[in-house]
């Protein structure tokens, strides 16, 4: 059996994603997003809307919205100015990523920022880097609540086959041609 690492997981799914239709594509970063969201959205929302005035449930709507309707539908100011706004270095700074809230806040903000960097510029390698922003987070737990060692040797941890298994089973969903719209944004992922 082979050994995966972080790296070759990351290769494992551009590979998966390439080919397929941009939505499809923005569909799996904006599907990690909305569980980010889910689990470290409130905290993070308040930052934002005391420091920037911009509310993050309505970046991911935009999110959604792009993944729904189309490229072609896309108001680039409006993108723009989540982009500036998310590049708030005072609210990135003052998170504890070696916590697991921090760690999750900021991963939040990089799996918006990836998603809008790529309905703007198309560059895959960051889906590759969505898809690991919850094993980043995986990766914290595991060494601060649980004390074990940072090393690749970690990934056979069920935290992050749970992961793994949750988005293998969303790229082979991509993959097999069925819809992806905000209608399919649960997926494989527990309702909690």
């Amino acid at each position: 059996m082979q050994t995966i690492t972080l790296s070759g997981y990351k290769e494992q799914v551009l590979k998966s994603l390439d080919g397929l239709p941009f939505q499809k594509q923005l569909f799996f970063a904006v599907w990690i997003t909305e569980e980010l969201y889910r689990q470290y959205g409130a905290a993070l929302n308040e930052k934002f809307l005391e420091e920037e005035d911009l509310d993050l449930s309505e970046v991911l709507a935009f999110l959604w919205y792009v993944v729904d309707k189309g490229p072609a539908k896309i108001d680039e100011d409006l993108m723009e100015e989540y982009v500036e706004a998310l590049e708030n270095d005072d609210i990135y700074e003052a998170l504890d990523q070696d916590e697991r809230d921090g760690s999750g806040q900021a991963n939040l903000i990089s799996g918006f920022y990836n998603a809008l960097l790529f309905i703007r510029d198309r560059t895959h390698i960051l889906l590759g880097g969505s898809s690991s922003l919850p094993l980043n987070i995986i990766d914290v737990i595991l060494t601060e609540a649980l004390g074990m060692t940072d090393s690749d040797d970690m990934l056979g941890h069920p935290l992050y086959q749970a992961e793994f298994s949750a988005q293998t089973h969303m790229l082979e969903y991509l993959r097999s041609g069925k819809p992806a719209t905000s209608d399919q944004k649960h997926l494989f992922r527990e309702k909690q």
